[in-house]
């Protein structure tokens, strides 16, 4: 790396600490260098139309590389090794060929990732830390580090309108990205359709539940369809090596940083399909449901969120509440309650106090510890309490009757519902809803 370089957040200080594997791009980056999509790759046999999808749009004015990490566990029984042998192969001859000055596309390989890691946040961590590299080289900063999958599309204006919004949003640590999940519609994945319909009607309505209930930091959290500035990237740790929720736990840290921010101009389109690859997603959800071991698609109710909407909007009163006993507090659930003072509230809330000289610092901090990750915590308590959960259809057309969006006895048909939700999402309108009540719900 060229040592006259001696920001910050070159990446220096940050390899030195967190690197796993030796860099492997050693060439300069073009001057002005401004967005990397790192694209890891296990076992994909449509990369190359994911490839093709990001050439296909319009070049920006600034230079833009595209990271492909083909990677397998060491571990990999034969055929899987021949297939990454031809996957990279052809990774390589893409770039090769596709390659120009201000577009430049690297293969990388990753033939023998440790079997205890092995998995998409090493995946991820690994090019992402790449593009730090680059950046640094590049002496920019701030450039924008998007995540895309291996077997996603992109709409033509991806690369322009991640480029712009980052221009637009200068203090936005990072974003995620509008997506949709394709809809087959050929009768013969009838099934496969239904489920991935239901999948992101839930991921929808989870987001809109978590704005009803006040959550300050509800945004998606979908690893092919999201970006972080590399400065920020790097004071926040880079990415973790978890098999699968790497992309829910990285954003949740970086939500919680303040003014994370939504781009909706343009679109991705992740995969519809099936995979055993990791616990949850979209895959290993679809699989459950196209072989019949979900009959109906279970979510959170809106109960749950009913609780919790109890407590988020009314937070800064917290600075000033004589108790630090959740149950003594009239206005939060008792089920909310119960669980808050099982989890150190009383602790947390009192070293909060202590530390913070404002309602709005102290606010800020409690978000921080009730964040996306707590709150799914509390979510599964809840459901091993026996709370009932509710199917998807059900949940969210009462949350769009809430919003006022339904009115009267609606079909709950998930193709519609989801057609309503992503109609909202993507032109930035959030479902309005009364101010909260008082504890009286709740005696």
């Amino acid at each position: 790396m060229n040592t006259a370089i001696t920001s910050r957040w070159d990446g220096t200080e940050y390899l030195r600490k967190h690197q796993l594997s030796p860099l492997q791009i050693d060439t300069e980056p073009d001057p002005g260098l401004a967005l990397v999509v790192t694209i890891p790759a296990h076992d994909e046999p449509d990369l190359l139309r994911t490839l093709e999808s990001l050439c296909a749009g319009p070049r920006t004015e600034d230079a833009v590389e595209i990271i492909i990490g083909v990677n397998r566990p060491e571990d990999s029984p034969p055929e899987l090794k021949t297939r990454h042998a031809r996957y990279f192969e052809q990774a390589s001859d893409y770039a090769a060929q596709h390659s120009t000055p201000g577009y430049r596309i690297h293969a990388l390989d990753y033939p023998a990732l440790p079997k205890r890691h092995a998995g998409v946040g090493l995946a991820r961590k690994l090019i992402m830390d790449e593009a730090v590299a680059r950046f640094g080289r590049a002496r920019n900063d701030a450039g924008i580090i998007a995540c895309l999958d291996a077997d996603c599309m992109v709409a033509p204006s991806y690369l322009q309108q991640l480029v712009a919004h980052f221009r637009a949003h200068p203090k936005t640590p990072a974003c995620s990205i509008y997506y949709e999940h394709p809809l087959s519609p050929h009768s013969d994945t009838l099934r496969q359709r239904g489920g991935i319909a239901r999948y992101e009607l839930y991921l929808r309505y989870y987001v809109h539940a978590l704005r009803y209930a006040g959550f300050p930091h509800a945004y998606q959290t979908v690893g092919s369809s999201m970006a972080v500035r590399s400065d920020v990237y790097q004071r926040e740790g880079g990415m973790n090596r978890r098999r699968g929720g790497e992309d829910f736990y990285f954003l949740s840290k970086i939500m919680a940083l303040g003014r994370f921010s939504e781009l909706r101009t343009t679109t991705v389109y992740p995969s519809a399909r099936i995979s055993h690859r990791v616990p949850f997603g979209t895959g290993r959800a679809l699989s459950d449901w196209i072989t019949g071991e979900k009959d109906v698609w279970e979510v959170y109710p809106l109960a749950a969120f009913d609780a919790l909407r109890t407590l988020c909007p009314r937070t800064p009163e917290l600075w000033q509440t004589p108790s630090s006993n959740a149950t003594a507090i009239g206005w939060i659930s008792p089920d909310l309650a119960r669980y808050l003072d099982h989890n150190g509230f009383r602790e947390r809330v009192d070293q909060m106090r202590a530390n913070a000289a404002s309602a709005a610092t102290f606010e800020q901090r409690f978000f921080q510890w009730l964040n996306g990750f707590r709150i799914i915590k509390y979510l599964h308590w809840l459901r091993d309490e026996g709370q009932p959960q509710s199917a998807v259809e059900s949940a969210a057309a009462e949350l769009l009757r809430r919003g006022g969006v339904l009115e009267g006895d609606v079909p709950e048909d998930a193709e519609h519902l989801l057609d309503r939700y992503r109609r909202l999402d993507s032109q930035g309108q959030p479902l309005q809803f009364p101010q909260t009540g008082n504890r009286s719900e709740w005696l």
